[in-house]
């Protein structure tokens, strides 16, 4: 796995397990985008610089954790000398079936309106009959894209929420077995609520709506590369071309590079069967330009 080749490289790896991490208890609570950019990542930067007494990281960082990594940069984190950004960063573009629909049609915050504060991917083998019917539901009546409507009800509610997410077959049958109800579970509806707004402008913006981020595109200036899967059906990969775009704009173009992983999809680009392969030596070779901050 990523966390293995890293050490193996000879890298000291710190997980940032932010307030949306799904085994813990505040993963129930009302919370934003803005709140894991604003108030988690500074203190977890802080909390590292200070244990190891050097004076930057390095970050890698992937889908809502990239969101929240290119927000808090744009809001004035410190003390991250580069990056890894996998498939999502300032621009967001994603298929009109589900996630632009149900952003245009306002979802979450219908759910919101009914009372309904948070939604779970999780699907347990001791489910009771109201969650076996939904399970049913969903996967007769989500618009699954062909091939990747599967008998595992976690697989199928996580694509009724987010969206395809990766490609099966890039999954061992441990991780599609067994590994997604353990890496998906609650989910906060004010996180959705953002979301929406940020598909709807095709860009980051505030959970309110406002764009407060990209008018700091300067601190942006560090290099980073960003990982995309060709096939990558929750964001397209025209979201990190128009980033690149956008910050080459900006800042020049020597500080930014783009991958696009041929066969890959979403998340896939990290726990896929042979992403050890196919994605990580990218991922290291340009965290080794700047190794030894």
């Amino acid at each position: 796995n990523l966390l293995e080749y890293m050490a193996a490289a000879g890298y000291d790896c710190w997980l940032l397990d932010y307030r949306a991490s799904t085994d813990l208890a505040y993963a129930r609570e009302s919370q934003t985008a803005d709140d894991v950019a604003i108030k988690d990542y500074p203190a977890a930067v802080k909390y590292v610089l200070e244990a190891t007494g050097r004076p930057s990281l390095q970050v890698l960082a992937h889908c809502f954790g990239a969101t929240t990594f290119t927000m808090a940069m744009l809001a004035g984190l410190k003390g991250v000398r580069a990056a890894v950004v996998s498939q999502i960063s300032t621009d967001v573009i994603v298929p009109w079936l589900p996630q632009r629909m149900l952003a245009w049609l306002r979802m979450p915050s219908v759910l919101a309106w009914l009372g309904i504060a948070t939604v779970d991917a999780r699907a347990l083998k001791s489910a009771g009959f109201k969650e076996r019917v939904a399970d049913a539901l969903i996967r007769l009546a989500v618009p699954f894209r062909r091939g990747s409507r599967t008998a595992n009800a976690t697989s199928n509610r996580i694509t009724a929420l987010y969206g395809q997410l990766y490609e099966v077959e890039n999954l061992s049958r441990a991780t599609f077995e067994d590994g997604l109800s353990e890496m998906f579970g609650v989910a906060s509806i004010a996180a959705f609520k953002q979301l929406a707004h940020i598909a709807r402008a095709e860009h980051i913006v505030a959970a309110d709506g406002t764009d407060v981020y990209l008018g700091n595109i300067d601190r942006l200036a560090i290099p980073i590369l960003f990982v995309h899967g060709a096939c990558n059906a929750c964001f397209l990969p025209e979201s990190t071309a128009r980033t690149v775009e956008r910050l080459t704009d900006a800042n020049g173009a020597h500080l930014y590079q783009r991958r696009v992983i041929d066969g890959y999809g979403h998340i896939d680009c990290i726990f896929g069967r042979d992403a050890a392969r196919d994605v990580f030596p990218h991922m290291l070779a340009h965290l080794e330009k700047s190794a030894g901050g």
